[in-house]
């Protein structure tokens, strides 16, 4: 016995998935473009983990300072060479510290893991 199939589902379907993925890979340029901009225009690293985390591995010639200590922290981040490139292990704490200094009027983008930071960075 055959399997039915509507012949516009798979239509459809498949332009779904074609434009999923064009927008996937416009959205992969957008980010590489942005990491050689990076490169090349020399961001402040803040790493935002703890200081044991950060003794484990960082990336040369980043910055630690651990996300609780942040807020106390604000008059020093104005002081370093704009814009900063946050980064932690995953993302999810330079990601909450970018958004906190960017409502305090700070330049900066959340970098996401340090490990994936310091690839894109041996690689640009």
């Amino acid at each position: 016995m055959g399997v039915l199939c509507d012949q516009s589902f798979l239509t459809n379907g498949l332009l779904l998935v074609v434009l999923w993925k064009q927008i996937e890979v416009e959205n992969f340029n957008h980010k590489r473009i942005k990491e050689l901009e990076m490169a090349r225009t020399g961001y402040t690293i803040v790493d935002v983990r703890s200081p044991m985390e950060f003794q484990g591995g960082h990336v040369a010639g980043s910055v630690n300072i651990p996300l609780q200590e942040v807020p106390d922290k604000i008059e020093e981040f104005r002081n370093m060479s704009q814009p900063l490139l946050l980064c932690c292990a995953s993302g999810n704490r330079s990601g909450q510290a970018t958004a906190f200094l960017k409502h305090h009027g700070i330049e900066c983008e959340n970098g996401g893991g340090w490990m994936d930071v310091n690839y894109r960075l041996q690689h640009a």
